[in-house]
């Protein structure tokens, strides 16, 4: 998808966890953002949108987290931002509260249903 601002979301869905589940999403990520600039073309920085990756799971990629975690490049020297041209949204569906009061939570809840009725208890 891209925004109005240029900006590109890929929007990703795992149920299962794969060994290489990461280097696949630094992939496509890195594909998509590669895509915008053409053989022989000049790397303008202004040219160049933030390129960002949605990625809800069925499954815990990092113990340490909640339910939602976001990843950039830094430097590791500093810990300082080196881009935002590269983003990950990593939204952990098991670690979602169960109250659907909360738009996430309803979001998480109809993503995750399995049967009809768990999906009227979400969208009535």
């Amino acid at each position: 998808m891209t925004t109005q601002n240029d900006q590109r979301i890929l929007i990703e869905m795992q149920v299962q966890k794969h060994e290489s589940f990461i280097e696949r999403i630094v992939a496509y990520n890195a594909r998509q953002f590669g895509s915008q600039i053409k053989r022989g073309e000049n790397y303008d920085v202004l040219k160049l949108r933030e390129t960002i990756s949605l990625i809800f799971t069925d499954f815990s990629m990092f113990s340490d987290t909640d339910d939602f975690s976001d990843h950039i490049l830094f430097r590791r020297n500093n810990g300082k931002v080196f881009t935002m041209a590269q983003q990950f949204y990593i939204i952990d569906l098991t670690k979602l509260p169960d109250d659907l009061t909360c738009e996430i939570s309803k979001w998480g809840a109809l993503l995750k249903a399995k049967t009809w009725e768990e999906l009227l208890v979400v969208i009535v």
